[in-house]
């Protein structure tokens, strides 16, 4: 039996989250490395340090003069697109022919999941 819910339980969470909160929460969670490591952009010295001791637009005028990292933005933003093609063909592919299977492979299926989210679990 399916139950659906708009709650959405944290693995550290005490209390349930609306779904609607739930989003801006995981957010703010998963960019909490960038706010923390994005200071350090606009340090002065070679190596890392957090809180920069002195500002300094050093790291940004590199980024910008060098050819080879003005092009990784451009060959980052090239891989993702790639690869989010890939997978808006394989993975719909993938599930018609699991969906379709028949005799002994039929098994497989529990393997990767049963389409009610549970896995091969029952």
């Amino acid at each position: 039996m399916l139950v659906r819910t708009t709650h959405l339980l944290l693995p550290c969470a005490v209390l349930p989250i609306r779904a609607a909160h739930g989003a801006p929460l995981l957010a703010a969670f998963l960019l909490r490395p960038a706010r923390a490591i994005l200071p350090a952009a606009f340090g002065a010295r070679f190596h890392l340090q957090l809180p920069p001791s002195r500002w300094s637009l050093r790291w940004w005028g590199t980024f910008l003069t060098d050819a080879s990292r003005r092009n990784a933005p451009v060959t980052g933003l090239t891989l993702a697109a790639a690869t989010s093609m890939t997978a808006v063909v394989v993975g719909p592919t993938a599930a018609l022919g699991l969906a379709r299977l028949r005799g002994r492979m039929r098994g497989l299926r529990g393997m990767v999941g049963d389409g009610a989210g549970r896995g091969g679990a029952r």
